[in-house]
């Protein structure tokens, strides 16, 4: 499966690593991370959505469904069988996405009612991914 994180922004050194940290354990998803450093909030928020028809969209936000751990993976690996190979999971920058462009997504997903800085946001999203492929792989990394 193909996944791409766009996000607003460039993580700083450390968050870098961490991130890459993870991506270097994955052995199932390809993933790619688009960030732009945008200061124009309606550009931004253009450039986040401005995905290929094919792509399954899933944004971030508070007001998205939750899941545990196991149900985000059982959720991420049946959306091949679904049709869906590219996906692509969108982070908003400090100022959010207001509701006309969290609507064209195809799935809003929350990581519960906490706001996390949109930098460090990656680093959870990238580690809930490799978390994902551990479960799915029968990986002990998941206790």
């Amino acid at each position: 499966m193909q996944i791409t994180i766009k996000a607003l922004g460039k993580l700083d050194s450390t968050l870098e690593n961490l991130a890459l940290n993870y991506l270097k354990r994955l052995k199932l998803l390809k993933i790619n991370i688009n960030q732009n450093t945008l200061k124009d909030n309606q550009k931004a928020l253009e450039w986040l959505f401005n995905n290929s028809p094919n792509t399954y969209t899933i944004t971030l936000s508070e007001k998205g469904a939750n899941f545990t751990s196991q149900e985000f993976s059982n959720f991420l690996f049946s959306l091949p069988n679904k049709g869906h190979s590219k996906v692509v999971f969108i982070i908003g920058g400090a100022k959010g996405i207001s509701n006309r462009y969290i609507n064209k997504s195809n799935f809003v997903l929350s990581f519960g009612k906490l706001t996390f800085p949109h930098e460090l946001f990656r680093v959870l999203l990238i580690e809930q991914l490799y978390r994902a492929e551990s479960i799915f792989l029968n990986h002990p990394y998941h206790k």
